[in-house]
This record gives structure tokens, C-alpha cells and sequence, in this order.
């Protein structure tokens, strides 16, 4: 006599088929009298922009009311990385002019990367060891650093791409960023404000002037010889400049949080604060009009 255990097993193994079989037996039978076998055509490869929708159309054969293909994006080809180059350290800026990369360290000055061959970038030279660069600003072919507690340092670009020192500026305070203004040089310099620095001859460029804004000042933007200045408070200022370069206020926008970024960007202004980024038209410069707020990602510390 067996065993119930075993009749048990038998009698389950049993009824599975037979529910494994009413399920699935029709998907099996279209498989086994299908005359052809699933096949799909491969796209062609199309390179889509950030946020751009594409349509593709799919051909091949085997395909029935029973089936469906759904479409992955797939980034793990080798295309999806053109290139690595290892880089010690730590980098708070970079700047991409005529197929070389600046990079500015954190703790090791500027570095020069030839990107002529994109897939196989080359390191051409190291300038400024020991320094933090913060910003880099190009005007011409004259890169401006800022370098935080030792100033702003002045680079020339060769032709070749390689740089030479032309000069240092001590600002006496933290220099955060730096930007070029109606033949002036603007730094954010935190606690000292913003300094104005004549620089028609960047060897000896000579302090003409500063903004006490009543704050700390950490970035500035420039539009048609304007410059707007972002105070750790909870406006920016904007100013414009007479004859004799003087800055002038001519007016302001009024946060309800201290802002962290601005720039200017194909005749926009940007303005990041603590839970939003506003985009401004500059129509008029001297009166930014509100054009767009961008709240689906929450804030944004660096734009």
C-alpha cells in the first residue's frame, strides 16, 4: 500500500499540469504552429536631445494578438562613454575654449587638457600649483581666476592653448568669482563686497572702485554693461556705470529666500534660491520681467 505522503505529491503534481495547461496551452499551441519565428528589424540610431521625444517605427515578422514588444533604453554600448581621462583631486570649475579643457583644482592650480582628439584627451600642462581655483572667466584670450584667499590670478592663452602668468590681483578678501564689465574686472568678493578692477593693462591692474552691498557677495552676473550682483540677503542688485566708471544702482529683485546662482544665458537671466529657479527675459536689462518658474526639481545650488 503506498504511502498518503506519495498520493499527495501524485494528485498535486497532477492537478498542476492540468492548471498549467488550461493557462498556457493556447500561448504553447501558437508557438508550436507559428510559421515564423519572432523577428524584429533594429532601428536606425537616432541622437535625441535632453528631454526631446522621438518616434520609431518597428518592422519584422512573428508577431500576433498574443505578443507584444516593449522598447528599452539602452545606454550600455560602448557609445554612451566617448572617453575617460583619471584626474586627481578635486575640481570647482572647468572652461572648454578652442579644443582644450581648463580645469580649475581645488587644491592644485589650473590644468590644461588638449581635446583635439576627444577619445584620447592628453594632459598639456599644470600651472599655479597649490592654489584653489574657484572661477574661471575668459575675456579674449585672457583667462581670469578666481582663487579664492589669494586673489585673482591673470593667465594668457597661446596659441597652442598652453597658458602664461601675467599677473595676480590681491583683493584682500576671498576672491569667489570673477567677471569682466565695460573694461573692468568685477570680483565677488564675499565679505569685501564687489571690487572693480581696471584691467587695460592686467599686469598692473589698479582698484577703481567697490560695492558695499551690506553682505557677503558670492556670484555676480554681466549683461550689456550691467552687472547684477547676488548678496547672501534676500535680493539682487543692478547696477549700471557713468562716464567715469562709476557703478550706479538702478534698481533691484526682491526674494523671500537668499538666492544661490545667477547667470545669464542667451539673453535670460537664471536665479536659483532656496526652493526654485526664475527665469527672467531681459528685453529691457535694467528691468528683468519674470518669464518662468521652474519648481519640478526643487532648488538648484549651482546653475
Amino acid at each position: 500500500m503506498r504511502p498518503p505522503a506519495f498520493v499527495i505529491i501524485v494528485l498535486f503534481i497532477f492537478v498542476s499540469s492540468i492548471f498549467i495547461s488550461l493557462k498556457y496551452g493556447n500561448v504553447l499551441a501558437l508557438l508550436t504552429i507559428s510559421s515564423d519565428n519572432l523577428q524584429v528589424k533594429r532601428p536606425a540610431t537616432q541622437q535625441l536631445k535632453l528631454g526631446e521625444i522621438a518616434s520609431v517605427d518597428l518592422y519584422g515578422s512573428g508577431f500576433d494578438r498574443n505578443f507584444s514588444l516593449n522598447l528599452v533604453k539602452d545606454v550600455t554600448h560602448s557609445e554612451a562613454l566617448v572617453a575617460s581621462f583619471p584626474i586627481e583631486g578635486v575640481f570647482n570649475d572647468s572652461l572648454v575654449y578652442n579644443h582644450h579643457l581648463y580645469l580649475g583644482s581645488n587644491l592644485n592650480g589650473i590644468k590644461v587638457i588638449d581635446l583635439s582628439r576627444p577619445q584620447k584627451p592628453q594632459l598639456k600642462g599644470e600651472y599655479l600649483s597649490g592654489r584653489s581655483i574657484v572661477n574661471i572667466h575668459r575675456k579674449g584670450d585672457q583667462l581670469y581666476l578666481a582663487c579664492g584667499r589669494s586673489g585673482v590670478a591673470i593667465m594668457q592663452i597661446q596659441t597652442d592653448g598652453l597658458l602664461v602668468h601675467v599677473g595676480d590681483i590681491q583683493t584682500g578678501s576671498t576672491a569667489l568669482e570673477v567677471r569682466t564689465v565695460k573694461g573692468l574686472l568685477a570680483v565677488a568678493a564675499g565679505s569685501g563686497g564687489v571690487l572693480l578692477y581696471d584691467i587695460n593693462q592686467p599686469e598692473e591692474a589698479d582698484l577703481i572702485s567697490s560695492l558695499d552691498v551690506g553682505a557677503s557677495v558670492a556670484t555676480i552676473a554681466v549683461y550689456q554693461d550691467l552687472i547684477y550682483v547676488v548678496a547672501r540677503k534676500n535680493n539682487v542688485e543692478i547696477y549700471e556705470f557713468d562716464e567715469s566708471c562709476q557703478p550706479l544702482k538702478i534698481g533691484e529683485l526682491l526674494f523671500l529666500s537668499p538666492s544661490k546662482d545667477i547667470k545669464v544665458i542667451n539673453g535670460n537671466l537664471y536665479l536659483a534660491n532656496a526652493s526654485k529657479v526664475f527665469k527672467y527675459d531681459l528685453v529691457d536689462p535694467r528691468h528683468p520681467r519674470l518669464h518662468d518658474t521652474l519648481d519640478n526639481f526643487g532648488s538648484a545650488d549651482n546653475i
